[in-house]
């Protein structure tokens, strides 16, 4: 037997003890399934269970070959048989509600692995069917996947997380008078969120903050430039998050827009931003000398091609950024109180940064 590679432990606990994805999912009729790659804690690797609603799938697959992680998750010996599918059929009680929700489970007690995890699949039932869905190439330059059901399915898990968390900094919902979706798309999340107070899309995709303005009412929506500052008003939004923005940024317009963000941001202010942090890094790819510069650097932008370049006439102004705790704690701590990270917190990737304005 090969010995282990000297990064090995490393990327583990970057990785974390266990975590899921679902790379497609589909509500047809009653019958609910779910397919995604699946690791549980490395010495119960094989005794993973998937529950919707606190229940079994009535149909379970579980291990199957997925050959494409194998150099992925070089680290785990069971990355290329990772893969699985299940379904179940909703009862209509499940229909009814607004969502089904999913986790990642012991086989024997049935309790997630980590509550953190969980997805929340829209039903029809959803309050969101009220409103158009975006066509392909925005939902591609929101997400970079047109699966509507993925669409629907990340846009409701991480307007439910969000707003689970804003309530675990023991303020109440209903002292919130104006919330802000930075960097909104073709509003993902915000079509979950038209009963949140005061709610406001920004992005500086003009085309995307256009389509949400004329669709997504109650909301307003408006475009941004490149670079800070907006036409926004001082100190006026209780609650700010930007998912999925803070990961495509440089060093400098990071700290740019941290600026703006506290500007408008009202006293005691709670802010919420996804980053990629070390747990994204394990499973980036990186050669084992390159995730020890990053983690040495504590900031790593990589220059890439994005959907959104076209749209922006800017290309390199997007790129993707990793970033570690002991950066964020530095770097932001500037502008904004440090709360608390939680890793792979939204989508089961990026781990979100819970900030409170001073």
């Amino acid at each position: 037997m090969n010995p282990p590679h000297p990064a090995t432990d490393r990327y583990l606990r970057a990785f974390g003890r266990s975590c899921w994805a679902i790379d497609n999912a589909s509500l047809e009729g009653d019958l609910l399934t779910i397919n995604g790659w699946a690791l549980g804690p490395p010495e119960r690797a094989r005794e993973i269970a998937f529950i919707a609603n606190g229940r079994l799938f009535d149909e379970q697959r579980f291990p199957l070959e997925r050959g494409d992680l194998r150099d992925l998750f070089w680290y785990r010996p069971d990355g290329p048989d990772s893969g699985f599918e299940c379904r179940t059929r909703l009862t209509p009680p499940e229909l009814a509600n607004l969502a089904v929700t999913l986790h990642l489970a012991d086989a024997a007690t049935h309790l997630p692995f980590d509550e953190s995890h969980a997805w929340y699949m829209p039903t029809p039932a959803s309050a969101d069917h009220a409103f158009p869905l975006p066509d392909s190439p925005r939902m591609l330059r929101t997400t970079g996947n047109d699966n509507v059901t993925n669409f629907r399915l990340t846009g409701l898990s991480t307007a439910i997380k969000l707003r689970e968390v804003f309530e675990s900094t023991r303020r109440e919902f209903s002292s919130v008078a104006r919330v802000l979706d930075w960097g909104c798309g073709c509003g993902r999340i915000a079509r979950f969120c038209p009963d949140w107070p005061g709610f406001a899309g920004v992005d500086i995709d003009a085309d995307n903050a256009t389509w949400c303005r004329d669709r997504l009412a109650p909301g307003r929506f408006e475009a941004i430039p490149l670079y800070p500052p907006t036409s926004l008003p001082d100190r006026a939004f209780d609650l700010i998050f930007g998912i999925s923005v803070m990961t495509h940024l440089a060093e400098d317009v990071q700290q740019q827009w941290l600026a703006e963000l506290h500007r408008v941001s009202a006293p005691y202010a709670v802010v919420l931003l996804t980053i990629l942090g070390e747990h994204a890094a394990a499973r980036a790819g990186f050669a084992a000398e390159d995730f020890e510069r990053f983690a040495t650097a504590g900031h790593m932008f990589l220059r890439t091609t994005e959907a959104i370049d076209d749209a922006l006439g800017s290309p390199g102004y997007y790129g993707t950024t990793f970033v570690t705790h002991e950066y964020i704690r530095r770097a932001w701590s500037r502008w904004f109180s440090i709360d608390r990270i939680l890793p792979a917190y939204i989508g089961n990737h990026q781990d979100l940064v819970v900030l409170r304005r001073r």
